[in-house]
């Protein structure tokens, strides 16, 4: 679970010279996971495989991840993205707004449902933080 929430932010440890996530920004995303989690019901099984980069086609999965985009901002409880709140915890950790800009067009466009824009995303980020 600890990794899916990197993959939700997904965001915040981007490839950069910086790389990782900062303690108090995991602290967070892992309380947001925590809650999430007691909210879908996800299974472990599933959780690990996306933790692996193995996405499967999972409703728990795919809620779980909206879940924890809307928490920390990512998506409203529509489900868009609010860009200037993505662009702000990427260029944190690329300190470049061409980079931040280019991973933001790249890995977060609308899908049919919120949850299906959230796993898009997810599935896009996951080389980066991997």
């Amino acid at each position: 679970m600890k990794i899916l929430v990197l993959l939700c932010f997904v965001v915040v440890g981007v490839v950069t010279g910086k790389g990782k996530i900062n303690e108090e920004d995991m602290a967070k995303l892992l309380k947001l996971s925590e809650e999430c989690k007691k909210e879908t019901g996800i299974d472990e099984t599933i959780s690990k495989k996306a933790r692996m980069g193995e996405f499967v086609e999972d409703a728990k999965l795919k809620e779980q991840i909206f879940c924890v985009n809307k928490k920390s901002k990512i998506q409203d409880e529509s489900g868009k993205f609010l860009i200037e709140n993505i662009k702000s915890y990427i260029n944190k950790y690329t300190n470049s707004m061409d980079k931040t800009n280019e991973i933001v067009e790249k890995c977060f466009k609308e899908k049919d449902t919120a949850q299906q824009s959230a796993f898009e995303a997810a599935k896009c980020m996951h080389p980066m933080v991997a």
